[in-house]
């Protein structure tokens, strides 16, 4: 992915952990099915034709192959996830850190930021813009993640 800005970078975060979560209910819904289909025994089950088992041998093979592509679609979300808050740490201003992680990471109102640090909410929109500033000389032209 190619973001144009610090902002819209960091406002990825957010729908990171959403992706994340999706595939992970998918995974456990997929194990869900394996384990059900596993359960069964050829021996219990009345197969007709060598077909039916293929069949089903197949089925399987489907589903362990698509729980493997949606982990490997978790991993990479997670590592960009991991990415961002790297980068958010690189930042040499505490405060400004501590703006960016409660606006874009904790998904908090400038309001609420600002109650929480006991300072104003235009000092936090000017906390906020420098350490957007800052973040993107940090990520440069390198924030492109796939």
């Amino acid at each position: 992915m190619i973001y144009k800005n610090a902002k819209e970078y960091l406002k990825n975060y957010k729908y990171l952990g959403l992706e994340i979560i999706k595939l992970k209910d998918s995974i456990r819904e997929l194990e869900s099915a394996l384990t059900s289909i596993s359960g069964l025994s050829f021996d219990d089950v009345k197969v007709q034709t060598f077909c039916n088992k293929d069949k089903l041998s197949n089925s399987i093979i489907e589903l362990v192959e698509k729980r493997e592509k949606l982990e490997k679609m978790m991993l990479r979300k997670i590592k960009l996830k991991e990415e961002i808050q790297k980068n958010l740490n690189r930042l040499q201003n505490a405060d400004e850190k501590k703006v960016l992680e409660f606006r874009y990471l904790y998904n908090m109102t400038v309001s609420e930021v600002a109650d929480t640090l006991y300072c104003s909410e235009r000092w936090v929109m000017e906390l906020s813009r420098r350490g957007l500033n800052n973040l993107e000389k940090i990520i440069g032209g390198s924030y492109v993640g796939n």
